[in-house]
């Protein structure tokens, strides 16, 4: 008589109880069918649904690349982020969502994404290094330049009450 074999699915992943020796001591050892190709090391069912999720971003990371996310008008929130999948139509109208790259978003949840428009990415180079160094460069002299501008600014002598009154009043208004 054969013996009947027990599946559960986590996450999409069936997976298979191991019998006789192989179930360990606890006899709670699960492995994935031969058609997975994720980690297929024996572990107990509550650990499989950490390992898919673990697995399934470090293949989303291993497909993807480093981009620039220059969505932020202050270059200190500029960051590299960990491109996975596009979003969007190759050939637009002007009714559809605009071209985004999805990025991780967190480290534990594979669906965790986070959309960023073409046009506020750019690539991990060299010369795309070089050019955001220069801007953020020229960004802090800006901000220097605008705290400048506002002290000179709050400087200027303002009109004091007695010159105020030395003005006509308005006819009709008292």
């Amino acid at each position: 008589m054969m013996k009947e074999t027990i599946k559960a699915k986590v996450d999409g992943v069936e997976l298979i109880l191991l019998d006789g020796d192989l179930a360990g001591a606890n006899g709670d050892l699960w492995v994935p069918r031969f058609d997975w190709d994720g980690p297929s090391a024996p572990a107990s069912i509550s650990e499989w649904k950490e390992r898919i999720s673990a697995w399934r971003i470090a293949k989303q990371i291993e497909a993807g690349f480093d981009v620039w996310n220059l969505s932020d008008d202050r270059p200190k929130y500029w960051e590299k982020r960990p491109a996975v999948f596009r979003d969007g139509k190759e050939e637009r109208t002007a009714f559809d969502e605009p071209r985004k790259v999805l990025t991780r978003n967190g480290a534990y949840d594979p669906e965790s994404l986070y959309g960023i428009e073409l046009g506020s990415c750019a690539m991990d180079t060299p010369e795309v290094a070089e050019a955001i160094d220069k801007a953020r460069n020229l960004h802090a002299e800006a901000v220097e330049a605008l705290r400048r501008f506002k002290d000179a600014v709050k400087a200027i002598p303002r009109m004091t009450k007695d010159d105020w009154l030395r003005l006509p009043a308005k006819p009709g208004s008292e």
